[in-house]
This record gives structure tokens, C-alpha cells and sequence, in this order.
């Protein structure tokens, strides 16, 4: 499978995301599978040589995902 993340983030943590070598190019998607929550989200072609943090937040009251690059 592709780039995962082995471990569940906690809530205001940050994660270290590293590439495989053989991984190229820029653009890639984001799909998020959130804790307690049925639905997956997915952004497609994220720029990531156009960020150094992007972060993503759920509101459980609202149930939005929303994603912020910064």
C-alpha cells in the first residue's frame, strides 16, 4: 500500500511524514480515516512542495474536516 502512518496522532500532536525514496513529484492525495467517524476524507492533487505544515482538524459537533496549509 502507499505512504501510511502506523500509529493513530493524538489530538495537537504533531506527525513526521517521510516519502518512500522511490516516491516522486510534488502532488499528491490525502485521504484521512478519522477515529469514530464512518466516513473517509480524501483531497486530491494537495501541492505538498507548497507547504511545511498542513494541518487537519475535525469538529465532531459539526462533522467537517477541514484542512489548512500553512
Amino acid at each position: 500500500m502507499g505512504n501510511e502512518l502506523d500509529e493513530v496522532p493524538q489530538n495537537q500532536t504533531s506527525t513526521y511524514v517521510q516519502f518512500d525514496e522511490d516516491d516522486e513529484g510534488c502532488v499528491w492525495n490525502i485521504r484521512v480515516d478519522w477515529q469514530s467517524y464512518d466516513e473517509a476524507v480524501l483531497w486530491k492533487n494537495v501541492n505538498l512542495c507548497k507547504m511545511t505544515a498542513p494541518r487537519l482538524r475535525y469538529d465532531p459537533d459539526t462533522k467537517t474536516t477541514s484542512f489548512l496549509a500553512e
